[in-house]
């Protein structure tokens, strides 16, 4: 019983859209559908939200959006010197290696990042090292 539905079904299914109103005589307009007119009374209308998560940038500028601006920018980088600095020079100071403390202090990759929009100037991230 299936064999037949399939016989009756393939032609239907290979004739071409043309051919096929052709053949059975139907308007396309007929076909159309009707015009929306938007939700009916006593429905209300949902909108999705989508929220994108962005990846924070690290110690290198990185495209984000601005909170400010409400733009995507590529930041400024600014390095401050924070937790890690200051951890690293008293470890050198109690060692009594006492010429080499101020070096975290001028090591990039020991200061923290601060990431500022290039347009309002508005802090948007600080990677912090510790």
């Amino acid at each position: 019983m299936t064999m037949s539905i399939f016989r009756c079904a393939a032609p239907l299914w290979l004739m071409t859209y043309h051919t096929y109103f052709k053949e059975n005589k139907m308007d396309k307009s007929t076909l159309d559908p009707p015009p929306y007119s938007g939700p009916g009374p006593g429905f209300a209308v949902q909108q999705q939200v989508v929220v994108v998560s962005q990846s924070l940038p690290t110690d290198s500028p990185g495209e984000m959006m601005c909170p400010q601006c409400r733009i995507n920018v590529v930041t400024m980088t600014e390095y401050k010197v924070g937790t890690l600095s200051w951890l690293i020079g008293g470890i050198i100071f109690l060692t009594c290696f006492l010429p080499f403390c101020w070096i975290p202090f001028c090591v990039p990759s020991c200061k923290d990042v601060k990431h500022t929009c290039p347009r309002c100037h508005t802090t948007i991230h600080v990677h912090k090292r510790l």
